[in-house]
């Protein structure tokens, strides 16, 4: 295939934005990315809506205001909102995060997926018509990473 047009820019962050992730609801998308404009050794989760055309609709949304790394987001489309997932290391390692993100910017409540000993990494989340399917790595024991699945039922408890 081609680009169609020329590619727009979404990001004008000083430092490095990377690891994007885009979903699409009934006329607009989400992406969602990581980086360190506030510091070189911190990255942050950040998300942006854009119309139809891929024009912004609205300022970048923080996600993410932590002491780690959060890197690896991921966002899918669940009809009336987007979920979004990410790797967080703000407690020491990784560990996989997750909240939700309505077609006006608002974010919901952040959750703490995993909870292991050592890293949890790249999650990769889908919706199947009733519930979120995550899919993430993680080290199940020490050297042995293992490929993991859970459902992510949306709630605001």
């Amino acid at each position: 295939g081609n680009l169609q047009g020329d590619a727009v820019q979404e990001t004008s962050a000083l430092g490095v934005s990377n690891y994007p992730a885009i979903a699409w609801i009934d006329g607009q998308f989400a992406i969602a990315w990581a980086d360190n404009r506030h510091s070189a050794f911190n990255y942050e989760i950040y998300a942006r809506l854009l119309d139809e055309s891929g024009n912004a609709m609205g300022d970048e949304i923080r996600v993410t205001n932590s002491m780690g790394h959060s890197t690896y987001p991921q966002i899918a489309e669940a009809g009336t909102l987007f979920g979004l997932t990410w790797r967080d290391d703000r407690d020491g390692d990784g560990e996989v995060y997750f909240t939700t993100l309505d077609p006006n910017g608002a974010l919901g409540p952040e959750h703490k997926l995993t909870d292991n000993v050592s890293t949890d990494a790249y999650p990769y989340l889908i919706w199947d018509g009733t519930a979120f399917r995550l899919v993430w790595s993680g080290y199940v024991a020490v050297g042995n990473s293992e490929v993991l699945t859970a459902a992510i039922l949306c709630s605001d408890e």
